[in-house]
C-alpha cells in the first residue's frame, strides 16, 4: 500500500484530503494513534473499534463485566455524584488508573459527548488532546446572545468602514457572500429551531390525526402507530453490527406496523443481543431476539426480560432475576383481568425492583397505549401523563431506595 500523497505549503507538508469511501477507510484502519471514547459507557460509538484501529474505550460503567477487550473501566472507592457528562469524562480523565492506563498505551487523543476546559486541562495532564475545536470557541460560537447581540453587530459594521476591503481582500468577500447568504436564506439559528419545530408538529399531527382515524390522505387508513420495548438479551456475544438506539429509532422512523419491523429486522445486522417486544395498531405483537451471532428469531411471545429462550449468562440472569420476572409476566397477561391491574403489577417485586449497590433496579415504568397515542410513566405513589395531543415538558424527582421497592 503506497503512502498517501502530500501536497506542499511554505516551511510543511501536510496530506491531501482523504477523497471517497475507500480512502477514508484506509486511513481509519491503518491508524497509528491511540484513540480513546472517554463517557459513561460505550453504547454511542460502540463497534468503531472494529473500524478504526487503536481505539478503545474508558468507561464508568462496565457494560461487559470485563468481557470487552477494548473497555477500561477504573475502580470506584467513593464515586461522586454527577449531573451532567461533563463531570463524568472530567472524573474519569482524573482518575489515576485511567492516567496511568493511557499514558502507557502511549497517550493519543480523546473522544467525547459534551467537554469543558477543565476536560481540555486534565486530558492534557493525561497526554491526551481533545479531537474536537476549543471548548471556548464552541462556546462562542453557540452562543446566540453573542452572535446576535446588536452592539456587537454594530462594532462589526463600524469596524469595516474604518478598514474597507479590497477587491482582492478574500475574507471580506467570503463575510460579504456569507451576509448575502444569510439575509435570504431561513438559515439563522431561530428561523432554524422554528422551521424544525414545525416540521415536528406537523408529524406529530398527522400521527394523531390517523390513530384516530381523522387522515383522509390517500392510503393511510390502518396506517401509524408503533411501539417497541427493549431488553438486553443476556448474551455475551459481541459482533459487527448495529448498537440497538439506532435499530430501535430506525423502526420507529421506517415502519408503521409490525409485519413491516419483521421485514427490516431480517435484514439488519447486530452488534450485541437484545430483545425487542413491538406492537402496532392493529394488535400484531411480536417479540425479536437480537443477536450477532445468528439470524434473528421472530416469535409470537407477548413478554420479554434478560434472556432469550434459554438462560445463556447464568450470572446475569441471577442478578436481574429475569426467569422470575419472566413467569411474573406471563401471568399477568393471563390473570390481571385490566389493562390498570396489568400496569399496577409493574410496580410490584419482582418487576419493580431497586439494588442500589450494585447499581441494578427500576428507573421507571412506562405503559404506552398505542391506540390513544400516549404514554403513562409510572413510579410507586406518582402518575405522570404525556401524548401527542397534549405534551408538556416538566420534571419529576422520584427518590429510589430499598424501601420504594417494598
Amino acid at each position: 500500500m503506497h503512502a498517501p500523497p502530500v501536497r506542499a505549503f511554505a516551511g510543511s507538508v501536510a496530506p491531501a484530503p482523504l477523497r471517497g469511501i475507500s480512502e477514508i477507510r484506509r486511513f481509519f484502519r491503518t491508524n497509528e494513534t491511540p484513540i480513546w471514547f472517554v463517557s459513561a459507557t460505550p453504547f454511542n460509538l460502540l463497534g468503531i473499534d472494529r473500524w478504526v484501529r487503536n481505539f478503545s474505550y474508558l468507561n464508568y460503567y462496565d457494560s461487559f463485566d470485563g468481557t470487552h477487550p477494548n473497555v477500561f473501566v477504573p475502580e470506584h472507592v467513593a464515586p461522586p455524584t454527577f449531573d451532567s457528562i461533563e463531570k463524568i469524562c472530567n472524573y474519569l480523565l482524573g482518575h489515576k488508573e485511567v492516567i496511568d492506563h493511557v499514558k502507557a498505551n502511549g497517550g493519543g487523543k480523546a473522544v467525547v459527548l459534551m467537554f469543558d476546559e477543565e476536560t481540555e486541562r486534565l486530558a492534557a495532564e493525561a497526554g491526551l488532546e481533545v479531537a474536537f475545536p476549543s471548548a471556548e470557541l464552541r462556546t462562542r460560537l453557540d452562543s446566540k446572545i453573542d452572535r446576535y447581540h446588536p452592539a456587537r453587530r454594530r462594532g462589526r459594521r463600524a469596524e469595516r468602514a474604518q478598514h474597507p476591503r479590497s477587491s482582492g481582500d478574500l475574507r471580506g468577500a467570503a463575510r460579504a457572500r456569507h451576509r448575502a447568504w444569510d439575509r435570504h436564506r431561513p438559515g439563522r439559528p431561530d428561523a432554524v429551531r422554528r422551521l424544525r419545530a414545525d416540521h415536528v408538529l406537523r408529524r406529530l399531527r398527522r400521527r394523531l390525526e390517523r390513530e384516530r382515524g381523522q387522515d383522509r390522505r390517500p392510503g393511510a387508513e390502518g396506517d401509524a402507530g408503533l411501539a417497541v420495548s427493549l431488553a438486553f438479551g443476556g448474551r455475551k456475544v459481541v459482533g459487527c453490527g448495529f448498537g440497538v438506539p439506532i435499530v430501535v429509532r430506525y423502526l420507529l422512523e421506517t415502519c408503521e406496523t409490525t409485519e413491516q419491523a419483521r421485514a427490516t429486522l431480517r435484514r439488519l445486522p447486530y452488534h450485541l443481543a437484545h430483545t425487542l417486544t413491538i406492537v402496532d395498531l392493529g394488535g400484531d405483537v411480536c417479540t425479536a431476539y437480537l443477536a450477532p451471532d445468528r439470524e434473528v428469531e421472530l416469535t409470537s411471545a407477548v413478554a420479554a426480560t434478560n434472556h432469550q429462550r434459554s438462560i445463556e449468562w447464568q450470572e446475569h440472569a441471577r442478578a436481574t432475576k429475569s426467569v422470575e420476572r419472566q413467569r411474573t409476566l406471563e401471568k399477568l397477561v393471563t390473570d390481571a383481568g385490566s389493562a390498570d391491574r396489568f400496569v399496577d403489577g409493574f410496580l410490584e417485586p419482582p418487576l419493580f425492583a431497586m439494588d442500589g449497590d450494585r447499581r441494578l433496579g427500576t428507573l421507571y415504568t412506562v405503559a404506552y397505549h398505542v391506540g390513544e397515542g400516549r404514554a403513562e410513566f409510572r413510579w410507586p405513589g406518582l402518575h405522570w401523563d404525556q401524548s401527542f395531543g397534549a405534551f408538556s415538558e416538566g420534571v419529576r424527582t422520584v427518590e429510589l431506595t430499598r424501601s420504594t421497592a417494598a
